[in-house]
């Protein structure tokens, strides 16, 4: 993880760690998936994901459009097999609104020119969307999220909730910032009510 600004979810998340029902809507974000791919270096893959976010930052800074580079988020499968596949994800980062699909374009393109490798063609440019989710705030080491994943399923039976089959990890801060202990993460598990 590297150093960046604060998730947007910072201030809606740090009074409360009850799970709650949220409707998410439609988010733009780049994305990049390791589902079926061996052996990813997730520093490699942040790092090429940095390098386009750098290069969209200076488009629509261009435009006069202020964006901080938030912190990256995680999309996983829940298929029952958390705590043995650590390396299947889609890395995300969320984007602000306008970015188009030009903007994208022309920030690969300008990355290819500054950093040439097979993960920088792989980012994607998605429209992503989260109907109803069960949010709840992890706090602590990220070895403990797949508990609180756990955790949040049961509360979806228990409620009569259809889990769609992924989660998805907000970082809230950044683990070169904070102290383990004090790590937070928005767990979020899209259903259908």
């Amino acid at each position: 993880m590297r150093t960046q600004n604060q998730s947007p979810f910072t201030s809606a998340t740090s009074s409360s760690n009850h799970p709650e029902l949220v409707k998410q809507g439609l988010i733009h974000y780049l994305t990049i998936s390791t589902i079926g791919k061996t052996h990813v270096d997730p520093e490699e893959l942040e790092w090429s994901m940095q390098v386009v976010a750098e290069q969209l930052q200076q488009l629509l800074t261009a435009r006069g459009v202020k964006w901080e580079v938030p912190l990256f988020e995680q999309l996983r499968k829940l298929d029952g097999s958390l705590h043995s596949d650590t390396q299947s994800y889609k890395l995300m980062l969320r984007l602000p609104d306008g970015v188009t699909w030009n903007d994208y374009d022309k920030a690969v393109k300008r990355s290819l020119e500054l950093r040439r490798d097979s993960w920088v063609v792989q980012i994607r440019y998605e429209r992503i969307v989260e109907e109803w989710c069960l949010k709840q705030l992890h706090k602590g080491s990220y070895e403990t999220i797949t508990d609180s994943v756990t955790e949040l399923t049961l509360v979806a039976v228990e409620q009569n909730l259809t889990i769609r089959g992924t989660y998805h990890l907000i970082f809230v801060n950044d683990p070169e910032q904070v102290l383990e202990k004090s790590l937070e993460t928005v767990i979020l598990i899209p259903v259908e009510r």
